[in-house]
């Protein structure tokens, strides 16, 4: 609601703008002489009143719609970040990012588990439900793929199929039970070498969820999470000598706007501000 009002009030001082001017237009050529439009005015004052209405009804409709799509362009630099409040699937340019433990390891049980996770998604969508599929596109990309050794977090493989891109990035780590688990520090730990991680996988153009809200189990709110991954992505831009990645798409599943009351709008004005003035924090 406070963000209704305050573009409430801001179009209404554009519309107050626009009146000023035309008025300021008409006393100028009626100094100048011609005062065909201070005429106009005076006798159809009520037509100028509606257009402006008009106007302002139009804006007002449009404030109601929400945003779904945001965009923040980096400052002379071609790479910018785009904000979805959308199901990730549904994006259809970039690599989709997808979190996966350290170990890269897929284990049967949850492949076969109905629930709907990415993996589970690449799994089905790209290997027709055969997990060893993807376990052998898997270590094809590692060094020591029988044994499971641990990888750092943040690292990154890149698992290309015949109708898209994907990442996966080493992000959880595996309790007893073989489920996979992540807290503040991992993802601190994940974040800090991501974007040097798929850099060296030649992707240029990255869609990802907010890493570690899911399964992993993070204990941070939505907002908190989305600020310590544009945190990271700006620290890579601003440091890196070479920026292979052009955009990334941060995307918020709807229902998580709704269910955790996530304030899209005062994220857009934190986020414009903070992609605007990168460039000062830094120097």
């Amino acid at each position: 609601m406070q963000h209704f009002l305050k573009k409430l009030y801001e179009e209404f001082l554009t519309c107050l703008d626009y009146v000023g001017g035309f008025w300021l237009l008409a006393e100028l050529t009626d100094k100048a002489g011609y005062g065909i439009l201070q005429a106009l005015l005076s006798q159809y004052s009520y037509v100028v009143f509606a257009i402006i209405g008009i106007f302002l009804i139009y804006r007002i409709i449009k404030i109601l719609i929400p945003v779904k799509s945001f965009t923040y362009k980096f400052p002379h630099k071609n790479v910018s970040i785009h904000l979805e409040v959308k199901d990730i699937l549904s994006i259809s340019k970039g690599a989709i990012v997808i979190p996966f433990n350290n170990q890269f390891k897929i284990f049967e049980r949850h492949a076969k588990s109905k629930g709907f996770s990415l993996v589970n998604y690449l799994i089905d969508k790209e290997f027709a439900g055969d997990a060893q599929g993807l376990r052998n596109a898997i270590a094809e990309k590692l060094t020591s793929p029988k044994t499971h050794p641990t990888y750092p977090f943040g690292a990154a493989i890149a698992i290309q199929t015949a109708n898209r891109d994907y990442v996966l990035v080493s992000s959880t780590k595996i309790d007893e039970d073989e489920y996979s688990y992540s807290n503040t520090e991992i993802l601190k730990s994940t974040l800090s070498h991501i974007w040097h991680s798929i850099s060296k996988t030649h992707k240029t153009h990255l869609v990802l969820p907010l890493i570690g809200t899911g399964q992993g189990g993070v204990p941070e709110t939505r907002e908190k999470v989305l600020a310590m991954i544009v945190n990271s992505f700006i620290d890579y831009v601003s440091e890196a000598k070479h920026l292979p990645i052009k955009s990334i798409t941060i995307c918020i599943k709807p229902e998580d706007v709704k269910d955790y009351n996530i304030p899209i709008y005062e994220i857009d004005e934190w986020l414009s501000a903070k992609v605007k003035f990168s460039q000062l924090e830094k120097g």
